[in-house]
């Protein structure tokens, strides 16, 4: 610790933070929000077995903006899955 008035980098995180998990963060991918948001809507249809309908609804989307984002989003409908 410091015995001055000042604070030298030592004094506030250890000599290598990333092995104590302070960094782990800046180490970790966080995805972008389209990739968040297209794993979201392929996680509701796996949820619901593909159907379209139930996948907008479990997630509070209307059914026109969930296939709207699919759309743009590349995400294909799978044959008789929205029902």
């Amino acid at each position: 610790m410091s015995d001055g008035d000042s604070l030298e980098p030592g004094d506030v995180l250890p000599a290598n933070p990333i092995s104590m998990g302070f960094l782990a963060i800046r180490t970790t991918a966080i995805p972008s929000f389209k990739e968040a948001e297209k794993q979201l809507l392929q996680a509701a249809l796996r949820e619901t077995k593909g159907s379209v309908p139930a996948a907008a609804k479990l997630i509070d989307l209307p059914l026109s903006t969930f296939y709207d984002k699919m759309k743009n989003l590349g995400i294909a409908a799978k044959p008789n899955s929205s029902s």
